[in-house]
């Protein structure tokens, strides 16, 4: 049956970078997404078996220029669909782990 909602994550390829148990803020924390997926309130709990994730995990800025956003659409079925962005957008290529250029994401 189709989905009632399909989403597509784009996250930092490190998740476990950060040790802490879970982070409301940083996208280097796999809590932030236990807490979205399983928490209280969260999707499994309210839209369970209702929905479907595709996640892209990026580890530099050129991999967001190598996605093809027509191959991305067809792949969600969802009758309801959403992206979620889970990497920072930055001017500076020092910034680090969790960080993508500015211009190539929002290219």
């Amino acid at each position: 049956p189709r989905p009632l909602l399909s989403l597509l994550v784009l996250r930092w390829y490190d998740y476990w970078s950060d040790p802490d148990r879970c982070s409301d803020y940083s996208t280097l924390n796999d809590g932030y997404f236990v807490d979205l997926f399983d928490g209280p309130c969260s999707m499994g709990k309210l839209l369970p078996g209702e929905y479907e994730v595709y996640t892209i995990f990026i580890r530099r800025s050129a991999d967001l220029r190598r996605l093809q956003p027509q191959q991305l659409r067809a792949l969600l079925r969802g009758r309801n669909i959403a992206a979620w962005y889970f990497v920072w957008p930055s001017t500076s290529p020092a910034d680090g782990d969790g960080y993508v250029s500015e211009r190539d994401f929002f290219a």
